[in-house]
């Protein structure tokens, strides 16, 4: 084997082990969501997951290694609720574990993200408002 092939099967390696991390964080976000009192959509106010899921996600980061700060876990509640309600359903809370845990490191990332959706959700909120005066 050449070393590039080597290398290609150690990033087929690395690639796949990653995959493997972020399905089992993924499914451990939804335990932890699971657990918190939740409304009849589904969702848990933000106190809940700064208070009471925070904790075991920054068990389960120290677990996989995880590089994170107790300010970066706060920011990331704030990032979560991109319905801007104070509610945060499982999808929401599953996809920021997950994709702080891949990498996206810089906050500023998911708080792009974050204020898109705000901004798709007034939209939408003002487009309902607009066909109703017509």
């Amino acid at each position: 084997e050449s070393m590039f092939e080597k290398n290609q099967i150690r990033a087929e390696e690395s690639r796949k082990e990653q995959d493997d991390l972020l399905r089992k964080l993924g499914s451990k976000a939804d335990e932890i969501h699971g657990m918190l009192d939740v409304n009849e959509d589904g969702e848990a106010t933000k106190e809940d997951i700064a208070y009471f899921a925070m904790p075991l996600v920054a068990r389960l980061y120290e677990e996989a290694m995880v590089d994170f700060s107790e300010h970066q876990l706060e920011q990331l509640v704030e990032v979560m609720d991109t319905g801007g309600d104070g509610r945060i359903n499982s999808d929401e809370f599953k996809r920021c574990i997950t994709t702080y845990a891949a990498g996206v490191k810089p906050l500023s990332i998911q708080e792009v993200h974050y204020n898109t959706a705000v901004c798709i959700n007034k939209l939408s909120e003002l487009s309902v408002q607009v066909a109703g005066l017509a």
